[in-house]
């Protein structure tokens, strides 16, 4: 964008001609030339300026846009968050054999849980190895969890070899060396607990060893069982269960158990519908909710005697926004029951600047009434808020199709437009400021002949009087 640095500036050429001027300026005329130009120029420059003036303002509406779209962005991902996991906050009590969490789809409920065993990875480890020995070459035969691989040793490698290639090879195991204090083993553990369920232990892991022919290394590797693979037993509420990982996820939908020891009864699990958690999974989309309407409050509620030129009053898109952000809390979504619009679960807004609050006190009842309504509120279903409210972010915020992106592009087609015009103006003014310069220049040098040939008319009437005398 062409810019000036006042209204007064002038091209290199005009300025040199302006300082010429300015050496006898006024010396004829008697007329300040360079304030009488300047002034002449200014006036000429005013639409200039004015360009400029609504150039820095729709620069600064865009600026305003991005933080608002920017601000769209952060409120659709809170409600997206709120949909995925869940608006409910629960808390599970203490447990002695287990930790347990809550995630989306979780209910309050209770349930008797005794943990019988837990999953345990299989191990093997090699014979012996004295520091002088070397490993024969050939090729390792593994079956990790029903799944064969192999492996091929160098001949002559030192055990530490082993173990680091291993560690490279793309198998699911852990290799690595250790020792006695007189000799080293090779240590392979499968990184998978239990195995298959169905199957049997050796399909955790099974090692076997070919050597190649000819290979001169001291020792074959040979592998025995350091530890049987096991999967974990448990009981829910008298159901057995059986399980590969001591992280059990599939039995209480929403519930994920960590299994961590083992119990001789069966223990209490409470999965309880807690309001500060729920209130904290909350904040998130009450902040921001406020951060959008705050930023279109600025705009659309400008001050009496405040620059409305920079601002976007009155913008339809803005308004339109604002509109349908206060519209989400006249929304009801039909999957919930009862409770079933944000104003029911304690969200409220303020009358005098739309702000959003929660109200602990109906979300504690809302929550002892019917939590599950609570979830659906910000579910899956079309007209749920978090659809809704990620379909407001969309509308407003597509790069392509966005209200937003639409009114930013205009805005910028604009400045193309008035960037091509300001040069334009200037190329002008710099034209007239150069004719002013040289009419004042040609009008000082005529004045200055005039008074030579006035000086040389009255010297010579002077000279006649004079002779007449």
């Amino acid at each position: 964008m062409s810019t000036v640095t006042s209204t007064t500036s002038t091209s290199s050429s005009t300025a040199a001609a302006l300082s010429q001027l300015v050496s006898t300026s006024g010396s004829s005329s008697g007329l300040n030339d360079n304030t009488i130009i300047s002034e002449l120029v200014s006036i000429e420059s005013q639409p200039y300026v004015a360009l400029q003036t609504q150039t820095t303002a729709l620069q600064s509406q865009i600026s305003t846009l991005g933080q608002i779209s920017s601000a769209l962005s952060t409120f659709s991902a809170a409600a997206e968050s709120l949909q995925t996991n869940g608006v409910v906050g629960l808390t599970a009590g203490s447990n002695t054999a287990f930790t347990a969490s809550a995630d989306v789809g979780a209910q309050p409920g209770s349930y008797q849980v005794d943990v019988e065993t837990l999953a345990v990875g299989a191990k093997a480890r090699s014979q012996g190895f004295a520091s002088t020995d070397t490993v024969q070459g050939g090729t390792l035969n593994f079956t990790v969890q029903g799944q064969a691989y192999s492996f091929d040793v160098a001949d002559g490698s030192s055990l530490s070899q082993v173990a680091s290639n291993l560690s490279s090879a793309g198998i699911p195991i852990t290799a690595s060396v250790i020792s006695d204090g007189t000799d080293s083993y090779l240590s392979i553990t499968d990184n998978t607990t239990g195995y298959p369920i169905g199957g049997s232990p050796s399909d955790a892991l099974a090692i076997t060893f070919t050597p190649s022919t000819g290979a001169t290394g001291t020792t074959a590797l040979a592998f025995s069982s350091v530890a049987t693979a096991a999967n974990a037993t448990l009981t829910v509420d008298n159901l057995p269960i059986t399980s590969q990982s001591n992280i059990v996820s599939t039995v209480i939908p929403g519930i994920t158990l960590n299994l961590t020891g083992t119990d001789t009864a069966a223990e209490t699990l409470n999965i309880e519908a807690d309001t500060t958690a729920t209130a904290n999974n909350l904040q998130a989309f009450v902040t921001a909710y406020n951060g959008v309407m705050t930023l279109l409050q600025a705009q659309l509620n400008v001050s009496a005697g405040a620059d409305s030129t920079t601002s976007l009053a009155g913008d339809s898109t803005l308004t339109n926004l604002q509109q349908r952000m206060q519209a989400l809390f006249t929304s009801t979504v039909s999957e919930a029951s009862g409770i079933n619009s944000l104003p029911a679960m304690g969200l409220t807004t303020s009358d005098t600047d739309g702000s959003l609050s929660l109200d602990t006190t109906v979300l504690s009842s809302a929550l002892a009434s019917n939590p599950a309504s609570l979830n659906a509120i910000f579910g899956l279903s079309a007209d749920s808020i978090g659809q809704l409210a990620q379909q407001i972010a969309t509308d407003y915020t597509d790069p392509a199709t966005g209200a937003l992106a639409v009114e930013t592009d205009g805005l910028n087609d604009q400045i193309t437009e008035n960037n091509s015009e300001e040069d334009d103006l200037q190329a002008q003014i710099a034209t007239y400021q150069a004719n002013l310069v040289q009419e004042f220049s040609t009008m000082e040098s005529l004045v200055s002949s005039l008074k030579s040939g006035s000086s040389y008319l009255t010297a010579q009437s002077n000279a006649a009087s004079s002779s007449s005398s």
